[in-house]
């Protein structure tokens, strides 16, 4: 993406928003400034990806989670894949008539109590 320009993305209801104005100040500070080589590479990809699609309920597209985070479509396809909180939550025509798909991820709840005991 070059310098200056916004992400640019689609929410639910088709109106043109700027991906990096939608996500929180938190969102923000969690994403990874700078990009890992070796080892920790792919795990700092997943980790970019979770916090981009916690950050915008509404899902983002592979397009646009690319443009987001400055990587290949390929490389952002394949994380989306093979993470297992992520997944396809509705369809949108492209411009040439094609459909993408727009995917979310799944927010765990912040504490789940433990059963009181068992009941007899």
């Amino acid at each position: 993406m070059p310098a200056g320009e916004a992400a640019r993305g689609r929410d639910r209801h088709g109106v043109a928003m700027d991906v990096r104005k939608v996500l929180d100040e938190e969102v923000r500070k969690e994403k990874p400034a700078s990009k890992p080589t070796g080892r920790g590479h792919r795990l700092a990809v997943i980790n970019s990806v979770r916090v981009a699609l916690r950050g915008v309920p509404d899902g983002m597209t592979l397009e646009d989670l690319s443009d987001l985070l400055d990587r290949p479509h390929s490389n952002v396809r394949k994380v989306l894949k093979a993470m297992p909180d992520t997944y396809i939550d509705r369809w949108e025509i492209a411009p040439r008539g094609q459909y993408k798909a727009v995917w979310c991820v799944i927010t765990p709840p912040k504490d789940c109590p433990r059963p009181e005991g068992k009941k007899t």
